[in-house]
C-alpha cells in the first residue's frame, strides 16, 4: 500500500532513476543587486576575524578574544567550561537556483498588508532587502523569510532521527527516541512537480508536518501531524495519534507550549520555530558578524548510533553532559531578532532568535522564562545536503539539518537530536500527509 502511494506521487521516469530530478525554472533575468547580495552575500569573500580562524579552538582561557562573536548564553557556556567552540572553514551554503530566480521574478510585488498578510507573494524569499533598523516591520519581514525559506525544499524527509534525553550534569542518557519526520511544501513549490502548488488543497495549507516516532516500545507509532495555512492569522491545526489508545486527537492551542514526550521542546520549537508569525511581536535587533553552527564536516566527532549501509555517521556531542554538538562553527552574517508571545499565559516571555542571512535559517534560540531569566538555548546545526544523503540529494544546494540541542540550563537537562535528511520527493508522499493516514497506518 504504502509503496503504491509513493509511486503515484513521482511525475514522469524522470524522478523515478535514482534519487530525483528537479525541473528548472527559467533564469533569463539578470539577478539585480538586492537578489544577489541578499543569496549570495560572500561573493566578494568571506568574513574573517583577527583571532577565531579556521581551526582555533575557543574556550575559557581565550574567550576574551573572541567575545564579539558569540551570543551572551554561549559566552557564559564557554566562560563556564561546559563547552567549546571549534572555528571552522567559511562556506557557502547557497539556494537552489529555482528558488534564487523565483525571488528575483517577483520580490518587486511584495507587500505587507495591515493584517498581517503578505500582497503581491508567488514564491521564493518575499523580502530580499536589507533588513532596514528604521523600518517597525523588518523584524516580521524577517520571520516570512523563514516561513518561506528554502531549507526544507518544496519536501524533506528526516529519518532515521534520534532524540536522546541527558542529564546534563552526569551525561546520562535516560532515554533515546527515533522517529521519522516528513515536511511538505503544498503551495509556492519551485523544484519539483507539481509546481507552483498542489492540486487538491481546499483548505490552502502551506506547508505539513508530519513526525512519526518508533522507538521505544512505549512510544511507537505516536504521531504528529500539523498543517500551516497561506492565512498567518488562522491557527494551525494539529493532531496526535497515540499508538496505545489508537486513536486521533485534535491538540489544543496551549498544548503546542508543552512539553513534547518528556524532552526539552515543545512543538512550537520544531524547526526552529513552529507557529504563526502572528503569535509573536518581532523586533529586529541588528545584523551581525557571529559563529554558528553551519560548516562541512571538518574538525567534526562522528557518532553511529546505529549501523547504516552506506556507513553514514551523526554528528556526536561533546562538553557538559554531552549537550553540545561536537562540531565546527564559521563565521556568518546574522540577523538577530527579539520574539515576544502576545498570549499572556505563554511560558516564555520572549525569545532571542539568531538567522543566518544567507539562507534565513535559523541557528540559535534563547528562551527566557517569565522573570526574564534564560531558561533554555535551542542550537541547529546544518551542513550540505549531499554530506546528509550524497545519493539521494546529488544537485540539490542550500543547507540541510544536521543536529540540534534543546538545553535546559535551569533544570540542567538536555535533548541532543541527530538528522539525516533527504530532499528526495518519493521519500515524502502527499497522501501520508493527511489525518486519515494517521488512522491507517498507525494500526
Amino acid at each position: 500500500m504504502v509503496n503504491t502511494r509513493r509511486s503515484a506521487m513521482l511525475t514522469g521516469a524522470a524522478l523515478a532513476l535514482a534519487g530525483w530530478t528537479s525541473v528548472a525554472i527559467a533564469q533569463d533575468a539578470k539577478l539585480d543587486d538586492v537578489v544577489e547580495k541578499s543569496f549570495y552575500p560572500y561573493k566578494n569573500g568571506f568574513l574573517s576575524h583577527d583571532f577565531a580562524k579556521p581551526g582555533v579552538v575557543i574556550d575559557k582561557g581565550n574567550l576574551a578574544s573572541a567575545r564579539d562573536l558569540l551570543s551572551a548564553a554561549w559566552i557564559e557556556r564557554v566562560g563556564l567550561g561546559e563547552m567549546t567552540v571549534k572555528v571552522g572553514n567559511p562556506l557557502s551554503l547557497a539556494a537552489h537556483p529555482n528558488y534564487v530566480a523565483a525571488t528575483q521574478k517577483d520580490y518587486k510585488t511584495v507587500k505587507l498588508r495591515d493584517d498581517g498578510n503578505l500582497e503581491g507573494y508567488v514564491a521564493g524569499r518575499p523580502f530580499p532587502q536589507e533588513p532596514d533598523a528604521s523600518d517597525p516591520n523588518a523584524g516580521l519581514k524577517i520571520a516570512f523569510n523563514y516561513k518561506y525559506f528554502h531549507v526544507e525544499g518544496d519536501s524533506q524527509e528526516v529519518t532515521p532521527f534520534f532524540w536522546s534525553y541527558k542529564n546534563m550534569d552526569t551525561g546520562e542518557v535516560e532515554r533515546r527516541l527515533r522517529m521519522t519526520v516528513d515536511i511538505v511544501r503544498h503551495t509556492r513549490r519551485v523544484v519539483f512537480e507539481p509546481m507552483p502548488n498542489v492540486a487538491d488543497n481546499p483548505g490552502n495549507i502551506y506547508n505539513s508536518f508530519r513526525m512519526v516516532v518508533s522507538e521505544p516500545f512505549d512510544v511507537s507509532n505516536t504521531q504528529v501531524l500539523i498543517y500551516r495555512y497561506e492565512d498567518d492569522q488562522q491557527r494551525d491545526d494539529a493532531w496526535l495519534y497515540l499508538g496505545f489508545q489508537r486513536r486521533v486527537r485534535r491538540l489544543g492551542t496551549g498544548q503546542t507550549t508543552d512539553s513534547f514526550l518528556g524532552t526539552d521542546l515543545m512543538i512550537e520549537d520544531f524547526r526552529g520555530y513552529n507557529t504563526r508569525n502572528s503569535d509573536y511581536s518581532w523586533k529586529y535587533l541588528g545584523t551581525e558578524t557571529k559563529l554558528l553552527g553551519m560548516s562541512s564536516r571538518e574538525m567534526t566527532v562522528l557518532e553511529e548510533v546505529i549501523p547504516q549501509p552506506d556507513g553514514y555517521k551523526w554528528i556526536g556531542y561533546h562538553g557538559q553532559g554531552n549537550c553540545f554538538a561536537n562540531h565546527a562553527w564559521t563565521l556568518r552574517k546574522t540577523h538577530v531578532v527579539e520574539a515576544t508571545p502576545k498570549e499572556t499565559g505563554h511560558p516564555i516571555s520572549k525569545r532571542i532568535i539568531y538567522f543566518d542571512a544567507e539562507s534565513y535559517a535559523i541557528t540559535d534560540s534563547f528562551y527566557y522564562d517569565q522573570a526574564g531569566k534564560l531558561w533554555r538555548l535551542f542550537p541547529i546545526g546544518y551542513t550540505q545536503g549531499q554530506i546528509q544523503d550524497p545519493v539521494k540529494n546529488k544537485g540539490w544546494t542550500g543547507p540541510a539539518w544536521e543536529q540540534a540541542a534543546g538545553i535546559d540550563v535551569q533544570k540542567r537537562h538536555c535533548t541532543t537530536l541527530q538528522f539525516r535528511v533527504s530532499f528526495d520527493p518519493a521519500d515524502s508522499p502527499l497522501p501520508d500527509q493527511t489525518v486519515q493516514a494517521l488512522r491507517v497506518q498507525g494500526r
